[in-house]
């Protein structure tokens, strides 16, 4: 008995032949398997919601390991990324092609992250202090000698991309010193936003 045959990836033909002898003379038999894989299955889509674009990195990440109805192992090609994200909101979707030996079975699996920033960031206000009129009843109330925020950190804008701004309200005595209520305000670059207050005695 001789086979033959060519299978690859769990598709294709073998043949077995068999030969017979009969009063010297020779005859020969054979049998063709031809293998076809039946369609496979793929895990469900993934979803992830995340802050920051950071978190939609997919360097390193293995996509699910999925075989064909005869246990072949499928390697997954990925496909082109889908952006829809503007910086603050949207989402990626990272997607890897199955196609089975078949040349007819093809799956798509995908990863979409839908990316939203909504956390504020943090910072430290400038301590309260005490300041003095002048002479002439003027007050100077300069950030260089009240202080300004700082450890100013967000989850995804970088340093430079926040904004720090302030408002003051004044509270005036006529007989005890002034009051000035100096409020931050701590903006990352998707609108998130956080106040603190510092209060600033005026003596006269």
């Amino acid at each position: 008995r001789d086979n033959y045959g060519d299978i690859a990836d769990g598709c294709g033909d073998t043949t077995f032949v068999y030969t017979y002898i009969v009063n010297n003379t020779e005859y020969t038999w054979s049998y063709t398997y031809h293998v076809t894989p039946e369609d496979f299955v793929i895990a469900e889509d993934s979803i992830t919601h995340v802050q920051c674009i950071a978190d939609a990195d997919v360097t390193g990440f293995v996509p699910p390991a999925v075989t064909n109805s005869c246990g072949d192992i499928i390697v997954p090609v990925a496909q082109p990324t889908e952006n829809a994200f503007d910086g603050c909101n949207g989402h990626i979707t990272y997607s890897w092609l199955y196609a089975d030996c078949t040349g007819s079975h093809n799956n798509t699996w995908s990863l979409t992250y839908y990316i939203q920033d909504t956390i504020p960031p943090s910072f430290t206000v400038p301590n309260d202090i005490a300041i003095c009129q002048n002479l002439n009843g003027e007050m100077d109330a300069d950030t260089a000698i009240t202080g300004t925020p700082t450890n100013i950190s967000d989850n995804c804008s970088y340093n430079d991309e926040i904004q720090v701004t302030y408002s003051d309200l004044l509270v005036s005595q006529s007989e005890s010193a002034d009051t000035l209520y100096r409020t931050w305000t701590v903006t990352d670059s998707c609108g998130n936003n956080v106040t603190q207050t510092q209060k600033i005695t005026v003596n006269k």
